[in-house]
């Protein structure tokens, strides 16, 4: 991740307001890079990454893994996330993480036309991200919560593509660690899953299947298990599920 960006004036001077509108999403902007690309950025202030988290985390520590775990998610599972993080000060000259992603001419993919090109990348993706959280399970590892809502991603090209692809852009530093967050996340994929995806479901069922670790907290136990419960009602399409903790999902107890 990049401290600052190798530029003399402000970069928050050069910004111009996106036409991007995305449903609670924050505010976006855009910049065209040397290359002649557009570039979508949004901005998270240090005060934002530390409620989120703890008022002792670092922003940068956050930024880095964030960028990291997304790398991570392009090189080893194809999950198309053209992603980077920097520090800089805001109009305000108050610090914040950039998040720069490039633009994508496209449809979100509720709305693409469901050509069975489109419907093969759809079933690889749910695919991907449900390889991706088996891989994680017990790993003790950072992993990237918010992957599993087709919102967050576009259907189309970027500036040098021949063909659509699927591309994550909805990239904000959402990041969890732990085996009952992992699970928790699952429990949403289950839920945003369009269609019941056969290998998809395999993986999510090995998942739910894995004996949790001998060295998890009672409160960590009590919660992966509530998840498993609720992921296998899901499954079974008996679908009684107690919503009451979940928005604690996305808050880890610790990121190091």
């Amino acid at each position: 991740m990049k401290e600052s960006l190798p530029i003399k004036e402000s970069f928050h001077s050069q910004l111009i307001k996106s036409d991007i509108e995305r449903p609670g999403s924050r505010e976006f902007y855009e910049i065209i890079d040397k290359n002649g690309n557009s570039k979508v950025i949004r901005e998270e202030s240090f005060e934002e990454i530390k409620e989120r988290y703890s008022i002792s985390t670092d922003p940068v520590f956050v930024a880095n893994l964030g960028e990291k775990l997304f790398r991570e998610v392009e090189t080893n599972y194809n999950i198309k996330a053209p992603v980077d993080f920097f520090v800089d000060k805001n109009k305000d000259g108050k610090d914040v993480i950039y998040c720069t992603t490039d633009k994508i001419k496209g449809v979100d993919l509720e709305k693409a036309e469901k050509t069975p090109e489109f419907l093969k990348k759809l079933e690889e993706l749910y695919i991907s991200i449900s390889r991706y959280y088996l891989d994680k399970l017990n790993s003790k590892e950072a992993h990237l919560a918010d992957l599993n809502n087709m919102s967050q991603y576009m259907y189309g090209k970027r500036k040098d593509d021949k063909e659509p692809q699927i591309y994550l852009v909805d990239t904000d530093l959402y990041l969890n660690k732990g085996d009952a967050f992992l699970l928790h996340n699952v429990k949403w994929l289950i839920l945003h899953m369009p269609k019941r995806f056969d290998e998809a479901i395999n993986n999510i069922k090995k998942i739910l299947e894995t004996p949790l670790a001998k060295d998890i907290s009672d409160r960590d136990r009590l919660r992966a298990e509530k998840e498993i419960k609720e992921s296998l009602n899901l499954l079974n399409g008996t679908s009684a599920i107690n919503y009451e903790l979940d928005e604690e999902g996305f808050i880890p107890s610790s990121l190091y």
